[in-house]
């Protein structure tokens, strides 16, 4: 049986709960580099699935699996060496593998490059190299990467200072359902920052930032705002 063969029935047999059946010929894909097998088995290791939780042979096989390209695999591979997971912790490692990631076209790794490059995580920030990765997050549909660009914009930091491109950022950002752009775009109505002065469109956007509770420092900055405004 071909390694790809063998990687489809171990599927199968996994979809039926047949996990130790499934292991042997999704072992056996692996061996013979097949890449998602690898990825499959190294998923297992992290998270313990049919019993055998260990997290240095989910290195392993997952670092195996991303050095082919894997998609799935290169986005743990460098958290696992970020947090010291079944590795060495090792911020060069982490970066070098996330930046492999990001330049295999993963928009929400581009997005945690720029992240990386704008917070400055391991070595000094990098306005100009983050605004290149956020906005190619930003093309891969990656809400929170226009808010990046946003307040970039807006500062004028790694890139030309533009309040109305920074309010179209925050608007796209917006539409795709980040509290962050609904509270930056309420600062742009209440201030007439970049689009007209409009208090009645700055409370509508706090509150939207506020229902959106998936973010509860946002929330709180957004009631503390929309109190003030209401004064």
């Amino acid at each position: 049986m071909s390694p790809a063969a063998a990687y489809l029935h171990g599927i199968e047999l996994r979809d039926q709960n047949l996990l130790d059946r499934a292991r042997s010929y999704l072992q056996s894909a692996a061996e013979r580099g097949h890449a998602d097998a690898q990825f499959e088995l190294g998923l297992w290791h992290l998270t313990g699935r049919d019993g055998r939780l260990d997290a240095r042979q989910a290195a392993r096989w997952l670092v195996m699996a991303a050095d082919q390209g894997q998609a799935d695999a290169l986005r743990y591979v460098w958290q696992l060496y970020l947090f010291g997971k079944g590795v060495e912790q090792d911020d060069a490692l982490a970066l070098q593998w996330l930046r492999r990631g990001a330049e295999h076209g993963d928009p929400e790794l581009c997005y945690r490059l720029g992240v990386w490059l704008y917070e400055g995580h391991s070595a000094d920030p990098d306005p100009a190299q983050s605004a290149r990765w956020f906005l190619r997050a930003a093309d891969g549909k990656v809400a929170g990467a226009n808010y990046y660009l946003g307040v970039m914009l807006r500062e004028g930091k790694g890139t030309q200072q533009d309040d109305e491109m920074a309010f179209e950022r925050f608007q796209q950002g917006a539409k795709q359902g980040d509290p962050a752009c609904n509270l930056a775009l309420g600062d742009c109505f209440r201030d007439g920052r970049g689009t007209r002065q409009s208090s009645s469109q700055a409370a509508a956007h706090y509150r939207a930032a506020i229902d959106q509770d998936d973010d509860q420092d946002v929330a709180k900055a957004a009631r503390a705002r929309l109190n003030d405004l209401q004064r």
